[in-house]
């Protein structure tokens, strides 16, 4: 945003590519989003939650706004889920910030239920860069992995069950995608963005941020 008050004077039309939602877009200088507004032609969103966002926060007209959704280059695995096992492991990956929902995962874990169905819970998170939430984990939850940022994250994650996103808000998250492309279900909350256009293409679960959900 900062730099296109300085290409003004080339007088080319200018495309945006939007792929965040508010708090994300909270965190960015105001300068910056108020010339990316002021020299913005048209914009890309990468999702219909990102574009009504931008629409109803920032009053642009629904006609300079192109939804294209985010992708990746995956192939499907085409495997199969394992009925006879006895554990149920249920997989994430992101940093461990507010926005990525860490105080939720941590809050609502002893309200959980270590089995379903008679199989027993296991969780894995990838992303603990700094370490410091190892230290928050409730006591008795030894069913919980928290792994450091890996290049190759499903490294670690290629024999979950689920992937449960516990984002606050995730524009079209890329983390879902690579999910489903390995046939492994995915979940998150109502209101939180992109998942919720994933559930309408009956491709991902929805609930509420409550243990009861």
């Amino acid at each position: 945003g900062n730099i296109l008050s300085e290409l003004f004077c080339i007088n080319v039309p200018v495309f945006t590519h939007i792929h965040e939602l508010g708090y994300a877009i909270d965190s960015i200088d105001y300068e910056s989003i108020r010339n990316c507004i002021k020299y913005t032609d048209y914009y890309i969103a990468c999702s219909n939650a990102v574009k009504n966002n931008f629409i109803q926060t920032f009053g642009i007209k629904s006609e300079r706004v192109i939804r294209v959704y985010e992708f990746i280059k995956e192939k499907n695995s085409g495997r199969k889920p394992r009925f006879e096992k006895k554990v149920l492991n249920i997989g994430c990956i992101s940093n461990m910030d507010y926005r990525k929902g860490i105080d939720l995962f941590l809050f609502l874990l002893p309200k959980l239920k270590n089995c379903i169905l008679g199989k027993k819970i296991e969780w894995v998170w990838v992303g603990d860069r700094s370490k410091f939430y190892q230290k928050l984990l409730p006591l008795n939850c030894y069913n919980v992995k928290f792994i450091d940022q890996h290049n190759n994250p499903w490294e670690f994650l290629k024999d979950i069950d689920l992937f449960f996103n516990f984002s606050r808000e995730d524009p079209f998250p890329l983390t879902l995608l690579e999910s489903l492309s390995r046939s492994i279900p995915v979940c998150g909350f109502h209101g939180s963005g992109g998942i919720e256009e994933l559930h309408e293409m009956n491709c991902g679960n929805l609930c509420d941020m409550s243990s009861e959900s």
